[in-house]
């Protein structure tokens, strides 16, 4: 087997979190020497393994992260107007870049009252991942920052299942959240899947952005506090 089909196995073989947290990927696909480290728990990373770059917002809602301006994606302008990009983080595993994570802020929004006002969380792939996979990761991680019952899990796996097909280079996940607890998902643009349940919405973009989340360095990004 060549070098390129080892790497591209074990890529595919990477848990989901990878998709949705970067470090935390690694937990699930590392073993601990020293006991091991929980869902949801970020292992050790050396920084020549993990490059994290993040971006300073821009009025304008582009971003200066590199030689092109990053705009708005069509659904993330639909849904909120004249969106600002309030922060972001590029994640490689070794030299392979993973995806791209940026949070757009609806006029007037601010980091402190983040669920006021409608936002969007977009992704942007860079490698293969199952859809499956992605929605069972996401609910291991929502139920790290708080209890979920069975009937929940049950019913947010299967709206996720819905929401998330198999993503490959090039693709993007969008989540839009609107005041009142409607949570809107978009697959490059078009819409997989809306419900209202302010809940949901809240432990799903806490994923990223919690005081709880297991990724704290990612959330300070996001949000524009580095």
């Amino acid at each position: 087997m060549s070098g390129v089909n080892v790497i591209r196995r074990v890529l595919s073989g990477l848990p989901v979190v990878l998709a949705l947290m970067g470090l935390a990927a690694m937990a699930g696909a590392q073993t601990q020497p020293n006991g091991g480290q929980g869902v949801g728990q970020a292992p050790s990373v050396s920084s020549n393994r993990l490059q994290e770059t993040p971006v300073q917002p821009t009025a304008s809602g582009s971003s200066a992260a590199g030689p092109a301006a990053v705009k708005a994606p069509t659904e993330v302008v639909a849904a909120l107007g004249q969106p600002s990009l309030q922060g972001q983080k590029r994640f490689r595993w070794f030299a392979f870049s993973v995806y791209d994570i940026r949070l757009w802020l609806s006029p007037g929004a601010t980091p402190d009252a983040l669920f006021n006002a409608p936002f969007a969380l977009e992704l942007d792939y860079a490698r293969s991942l199952k859809g499956e996979a992605i929605a069972q990761r996401s609910i291991e991680e929502m139920s790290n920052l708080d209890t979920i019952s069975p009937d929940e899990q049950a019913d947010w796996l299967a709206l996720m299942t819905r929401a998330f097909p198999d993503v490959a280079e090039g693709d993007r996940l969008t989540g839009v959240w609107r005041p009142g607890g409607t949570v809107e998902f978009f697959f490059n643009g078009k819409q997989t899947a809306s419900v209202e349940n302010a809940r949901f919405g809240r432990l799903f973009f806490g994923i990223w952005l919690s005081e709880k989340t297991s990724e704290p360095a990612m959330r300070s990004a996001l949000l524009g506090q580095l």
